[in-house]
């Protein structure tokens, strides 16, 4: 299968009973938050990118209460569109239900770059539980459209803003 094209469907076996969320390991972080330990990724590839929001649907029926994801996966409007499609089904009753990472990628390290980037995640899916740093450097923006960056600077203060945009969860 090529870069970029999509020659099939894919058919999920509905008879495939999931996991129990309840039966899955979790920690229990600093923060208070209960995060299941195994997490459903939803990193890209030019091909799976059009699977995207019907694997995460699917992940969710099954029984995955972690999602994984970053800006730089460029799919975070689907993934939230999965959100949306798996409570319409009722496999969750609610986002709550679900503890979803996502990365501040390293071209949004830089203090004023922070909330903003921030609140772009937060809407796209909803909401987000945790988002950890990968990089504490701030790189140079060299393409805007997916947040890819280039070059380097030094060591990046983005935590002083982090706690600015940081929501309690319901």
């Amino acid at each position: 299968m090529g870069a970029g094209k999509v020659t099939g469907e894919v058919i999920f076996d509905k008879d495939i009973k999931g996991v129990d969320p309840e039966a899955v390991h979790r920690a229990k972080l600093a923060s208070g938050a209960v995060m299941p330990i195994a997490g459903f990724g939803t990193f890209h590839s030019d091909w799976a990118q059009a699977y995207m929001k019907d694997a995460t649907v699917e992940a969710i029926r099954v029984g995955w209460r972690h999602l994984d994801t970053a800006r730089a996966y460029e799919n975070e409007d689907v993934v939230g569109e999965a959100i949306r499609e798996a409570i319409g089904r009722g496999y969750i009753a609610s986002r709550n239900e679900l503890f979803i990472t996502a990365k501040l990628w390293n071209g949004h390290m830089r203090k004023e770059d922070v909330e903003p980037a921030l609140n772009n995640t937060r809407r796209a899916r909803q909401a987000t539980s945790a988002i950890p740093m990968r990089f504490p450097i701030s790189m140079k923006l060299s393409w805007k459209r997916g947040g890819r960056s280039s070059g380097s600077s030094r060591p990046a203060r983005s935590w002083i803003s982090a706690p600015r945009t940081t929501r309690k969860r319901p």
